[in-house]
């Protein structure tokens, strides 16, 4: 019917703002010179353990008021394409080598 496609367009078009209010906010977020050094904390803590970090580990060392989830995806974008990923594993945060990059590692070289 005519008002079902209207009530899905009215619909996609309230999912949209709310799609476009929430990357407002973390834009405002990662701009914001505190969540930066969030991340460069967040950053030297996961490089220097020896161990994966779990989400609340971390969220503990950070600065009062950082979103942890939002430092780890900056900081997960970052390495994305670069030498190492940082990835999850078995639930907690850790550096590793990239993928592509593992045959580097073989010991038969």
């Amino acid at each position: 019917s005519l008002e079902g496609i209207a009530g899905s367009v009215d619909g996609a078009l309230l999912e949209d703002k709310r799609f476009a209010i929430v990357r407002k906010m973390l834009v405002e977020v990662a701009d914001r010179p505190d969540h930066q050094e969030a991340v460069r904390i967040a950053e030297a803590l996961l490089f220097a353990s020896k161990e994966p970090l779990g989400l609340d580990e971390l969220a503990r060392r950070l600065p009062e008021g950082a979103n942890a989830e939002a430092v780890l995806a900056d900081l997960s974008a970052f390495y994305a394409h670069r030498g190492v990923n940082l990835v999850r594993v078995a639930g907690r945060w850790a550096f590793r080598t990239a993928g592509d990059l593992s045959y580097l590692l073989a010991r038969d070289r």
